[in-house]
């Protein structure tokens, strides 16, 4: 048995979910505080509830990565022999560093355990962390061997994963130095709509399009790439603009031939990083 695990900045959908013998999906909670008011990141959550506070909060979110602990407790687990564990960028999370101790953790206390056990920084989040766990996902029920897995993977993660974000607000992403504040700046100009993509972990601007052209631009970069979209599932993550996540999704369909694309809602932490309006893509 295999579990997979990844921490709340991966957007859950329903084929991790599925009750099979072939794999579990775990997935880590990330503490949010807005003020004096915090949040576990989990299955408990309201992200309604969530989202309407957010959105009257003016101060600036706080986030905590998992413990160690957490991920000592989900790898302690005598049903699976091998797990996979995905976390966020480690250019803007500790959540990794907290994996690898667990991990560490794990293997002293239980020196002679045969649980093989991996951990990717997959340098991206939200809709571009679950494109990792569906591939992972496809590979185990290919009956692929948790070697052949991993290798495919890392290969995965390192040169064909793709992370675009499109978003209305990037406000607490800079406050956060997760993002430049020229991007910001560039948001703020109201007929400009940044592109951005994940390069080696970190936001990147690609283009400055309109706003009213912004995501047309999106599509057809997506469309125009010489990439095989048969053995991809594309993930498109939205912050309440379930229209805007549909029109990307239908002409995608019409100009490529994903094996899949699938609209996710977003975790706590996702609504936190996108903010109104944000549309994250991965594949």
């Amino acid at each position: 048995m295999i579990k997979i695990i990844a921490d709340s900045a991966c957007d859950i959908v329903d084929k991790m979910t599925i009750q099979n013998d072939l794999y579990s999906f775990t997935s880590i909670p990330i503490t949010i505080t807005l003020g004096d008011e915090e949040f576990i990141d989990d299955s408990n959550i309201s992200t309604d509830n969530y989202f309407d506070k957010l959105m009257k909060f003016k101060g600036i979110p706080r986030t905590a990565a998992p413990s160690p602990q957490h991920f000592f407790d989900a790898i302690n687990d005598d049903s699976v022999d091998t797990v996979f564990i995905f976390c966020m960028s480690s250019k803007i999370s500790a959540t990794y560093s907290s994996a690898v101790l667990g991990k560490s953790m794990f293997e002293e206390e239980f020196p002679n355990s045969s649980k093989t056990i991996y951990i990717y920084d997959t340098l991206v989040a939200t809709a571009a962390e679950t494109a990792c766990v569906l591939k992972a996902i496809d590979f185990i029920n290919e009956k692929l061997t948790p070697t052949e897995i991993n290798e495919k993977i890392s290969n995965f993660i390192k040169n064909d994963l793709n992370f675009y974000i499109i978003l209305e607000r990037y406000n607490t992403l800079v406050k956060n130095g997760r993002v430049s504040p020229y991007i910001a700046k560039i948001a703020s100009i109201l007929s400009i709509r940044p592109l951005c993509k994940s390069e080696n972990g970190e936001v990147a601007l690609l283009h400055k399009p309109r706003a009213s052209k912004v995501y047309n631009k999106l599509i057809d970069l997506i469309s125009n790439q010489d990439i095989d979209f048969t053995s991809r599932t594309l993930v498109i993550t939205h912050v309440r603009c379930l229209e805007r996540a549909n029109y990307i999704k239908e002409k995608l369909k019409e100009k490529t031939n994903f094996k899949n694309i699938i609209i996710a809602d977003p975790t706590a932490l996702c609504i936190t990083q996108g903010d109104k309006g944000g549309i994250m893509i991965g594949f």
